[in-house]
């Protein structure tokens, strides 16, 4: 007969699988190789569990098996100590093969999601804009976890069916946020000498507090690409309203302008494009539809004006991600699949849809 191969497991979570769940992944390899098809052909003599290749707070697993050509001189060798922070200490498997022995070990963090930000920056009481963002942000928060579904679903059909559960992570994020005063702090009136800011250092200050909150709790790619989104559409608000007195409104063309640089911002870091089948077949549009109808009347700051605005560019998101169902996928995850992707809408796009409607339902019954 041939020799049985002692193998080692490694049991990989991808930053937002709990340390429990990846210990019963272990358990069912382990019992696979034991009693299944590989049973008497292969055992394992070494299991790691833990994140050591993780894509930021994405659910799921990978499964890495490794040979051992020399047992004992492998094991030694798996038994090195390293001062690598994610690498646990391994178990050792007895060789009676009882899946009851197998001694797993506990790494505490391992696979958790991290900890909320913590919240910073200028303090003062709650103003009007602050108030006003707390009610938008409740309501983006609360589309997003109702369209959980719709989200995993059309991630499942050309990616890697994790945009509603991170999605919705992200939104319980913010409405704590919410709750506990942070989005007030983010949208402060006063600056940390109690000097009351323009509207444009409040609303920059705020894009970035809520930046940094989506970069920490947003999983997988749309983390990086939402918080840079936000981070340099706070940018360009700030330098547009350098020179606003105290009192005055953001312009509602350089709302519009905001919006593309954001845009652009992600086009420049995922080098995706218009016709890629991405967020940016919706976003893109949005944003120039949006920046057309400020600029038709510039001085125009009414809540009228903004809902107009609002609206164009809701329609042009809604009609940009429905043109995604007819590209083929060129950048994402959904580019691994090639003409699969065809007929299939993008989830980015998608998403970027259903906030535009839900903040133009929001402004319009406020």
């Amino acid at each position: 007969d041939a020799p049985v191969q002692p193998l080692a497991l490694l049991v990989n979570g991808l930053g937002g699988t709990p340390l429990m769940e990846l210990y019963v992944v272990a358990r069912a390899v382990r019992r696979e190789l034991a009693t299944g098809k590989y049973s008497g052909r292969a055992r394992l003599a070494r299991v790691a569990v833990g994140s050591f290749m993780s894509a930021l707070a994405m659910p799921g697993f990978s499964l890495s098996l490794l040979p051992f050509t020399h047992e004992v001189q492998d094991c030694e060798l798996f038994d090195e100590p390293t001062s690598a922070p994610a690498w646990p200490t391994w178990a050792v498997i007895p060789a009676d093969e009882s899946p009851a022995s197998a001694l797993f070990p506990t790494v505490a963090g391992c696979g958790q999601p991290p900890p909320p930000a913590v919240s910073g920056g200028p303090k003062g009481p709650k103003g009007p804009l602050a108030q006003r963002a707390e009610l938008v942000l409740a309501a983006l928060a609360r589309c997003a976890i109702e369209h959980h579904d719709l989200f995993t679903e059309l991630d499942i059909a050309a990616g890697d069916g994790d945009l509603g559960q991170s999605m919705t992570r992200a939104a319980k994020s913010v409405l704590a946020a919410v709750g506990d005063g942070s989005v007030a702090t983010w949208f402060a009136q006063g600056d940390e000498h109690g000097a009351v800011r323009t509207e444009g250092a409040q609303v920059s200050g705020g894009l970035h507090g809520l930046a940094l909150r989506l970069r920490e709790q947003l999983g997988g790619t749309s983390g990086p690409l939402y918080s840079i989104f936000l981070l340099e559409m706070a940018s360009t608000v700030r330098q547009g309203c350098i020179h606003c007195p105290v009192g005055e409104s953001v312009p509602l063309p350089l709302w519009g302008h905001a919006l593309l640089e954001g845009a652009r911002a992600i086009a420049e870091l995922g080098g995706a494009q218009e016709g890629h089948s991405t967020m940016l077949d919706a976003l893109f549009p949005a944003a120039r539809a949006f920046l057309k109808a400020a600029q038709e009347d510039a001085e125009d700051t009414t809540l009228n004006r903004l809902l107009l605005c609002l609206g164009q560019a809701a329609h042009a998101a809604k009609e940009g991600a429905i043109s995604t169902e007819g590209m083929v996928a060129k950048r994402g995850r959904a580019s691994y699949i090639g003409d699969r992707s065809l007929n299939c809408r993008d989830g980015g796009a998608e998403a970027v849809n259903v906030f535009l409607h839900a903040l133009c339902a929001e402004s319009l019954w406020s």
